[in-house]
């Protein structure tokens, strides 16, 4: 037995389906189930019928009331349904019967109860010509309709509903098909779930069974167990669920085998021996943990990636001297004929034991870090050149300093780490590339020069 929620004024309509326990029914003061007769002197979970086409057989359902007071039950014929999950339900109401709830006729449709008092109410299930062969699931429903709850102001409306079961069998070539269309897995809170899409194509009910076998990577059983499927209609589909009993590592490769038996029935005395078998193959891999151990990788690679960009930094910025080793020469010499530590040596040049030395060799001798003004000259491949400042007059530009220094702006720009839009103060100071001659070589350093714009444009080539 479930609760069905339904809105105000569409009393059960428009609810896809309502759940019913088993197997007889006795709740909200009221009670279902199949009457005691001469042909069933024992209490019945169900009613289960097998009749050929054209023919009719007649039963009758008793209900009850458990309360002190009287109470009024609505009586109704529905098809039976099965849930996604392989549950049982019926249809919302007479109007969506397509099959044996159409095919039932009550002596009456409305039974009012005294207290604690109980009434027999007859039917008769009456096969039609057209009907298939197989199984035909219904039930024989019953809610009350006195109840103060169906009256209330609420915009929602609360009916229980309850149910005897009807299993009608037409005679013939039964056929029992078991579809297995998928099966997959998801971990939800350390707990390992499988679910099987499952299609019923015979035309009988089915009531499969899994045996399931889980082995690990080594071949090694680990988990062992048979679980029921629920319910699946003729030409019904249903999506159960098989939640492992016991926790799986969360690393590793295993291999699930699933032995489904959908032979068995709940109805008829025997079950035969039809089955699938299906071999499942999944992977557990802790994401989150991966995930760290990637991040720490990744953090690592980074630092690595940083320490070689440091090096490589500070070697373009060191100052070497080429030194070509004659026969005989050995690291320690060199070294100290530079004042310089060979340790520093082999490792600048990158050099790997025993350090042998071969006539024409050339050795880089790390003599110290380059100034500003070096490196900027190496950026630019001048070589040789040095910077010369140059001062600022009023109405200079960018370009003016480029065409003064024989260069290009971009240069000028680089050199100076100038921002956009390049506009220069008086009195500033910048610095140009110059080429060194040898007649430089000997001049003493010369002095910060002062740069005009009637000079740039009178001697644009100076």
């Amino acid at each position: 037995m479930r609760v069905a929620v339904l809105l105000k004024g569409f009393l059960l309509l428009g609810v896809s389906a309502i759940v019913f326990s088993l197997p007889a029914y006795a709740t909200g003061g009221m009670g279902v189930m199949p009457s005691i007769t001469d042909e069933y002197p024992n209490s019945r979970s169900w009613f289960i019928f097998e009749t050929d086409l054209n023919n009719s057989v007649q039963d009758s359902v008793t209900l009850f009331n458990h309360l002190n007071r009287t109470i009024i039950l609505q009586v109704a014929a529905l098809d039976g349904l099965a849930t996604p999950t392989g549950g049982y339900t019926l249809v919302v109401n007479e109007a969506e019967n397509k099959d044996i709830g159409s095919w039932i006729v009550l002596d009456t449709n409305e039974v009012r109860l005294g207290p604690l008092q109980s009434k027999k109410v007859g039917f008769t299930v009456t096969v039609p010509s057209d009907a298939d062969v197989g199984s035909h699931p219904g039930g024989i429903a019953a809610w009350r309709i006195d109840d103060k709850d169906v009256e209330s102001s609420s915009p929602i409306t609360i009916v229980t509903r309850i149910a005897a079961r009807v299993y009608l069998t037409v005679p013939g070539d039964i056929i029992k098909d078991l579809d297995v269309a998928s099966i997959g897995y998801e971990v939800q809170d350390d707990e390992f779930i499988f679910t099987l899409n499952l299609g019923n194509n015979g035309n009988v009910q089915l009531y499969p069974e899994v045996d399931l076998e889980i082995k690990n990577i080594f071949g090694k059983t680990i988990v062992e167990k048979t679980e029921p499927l629920g319910l699946i209609l003729k030409n019904g589909n249903t999506k159960p669920t098989v939640l492992l009993d016991k926790k799986l590592p969360l690393f590793g490769k295993y291999t699930a085998n699933f032995h489904i038996r959908y032979g068995i029935s709940l109805i008829e005395e025997q079950s035969t021996d039809e089955y699938i078998d299906m071999q499942y193959v999944f992977y557990t891999i802790p994401w989150l943990g991966v995930a760290i151990v990637l991040g720490v990788l990744i953090l690592i690679f980074g630092l690595y990636v940083l320490w070689g960009l440091w090096l490589n930094y500070k070697r373009r910025n060191t100052k070497t001297i080429k030194h070509i080793i004659k026969s005989g020469e050995t690291l320690t010499r060199v070294a100290n004929k530079y004042s310089s530590d060979s340790k520093k040596i082999v490792k600048f040049n990158l050099m790997k034991w025993p350090y042998d030395l071969h006539n024409g060799d050339t050795l880089l001798i790390p003599i110290g870090t380059m100034t500003k003004a070096e490196r900027l000259a190496v950026v630019n491949k001048k070589s040789p050149i040095k910077l010369e400042s140059v001062i600022i007059d009023k109405g200079d530009t960018v370009k003016s300093v480029a065409i003064f220094a024989k260069t290009d702006v971009g240069e000028v720009i680089e050199i100076n780490h100038l921002r956009w839009p390049y506009r220069l103060k008086e009195d500033r100071e910048l610095l140009i590339p110059v080429v060194i001659t040898k007649s430089d070589i000997k001049k003493p350093l010369s002095k910060k020069t002062h740069l005009s714009v009637d000079k740039v444009k009178k001697n644009p080539k100076k």
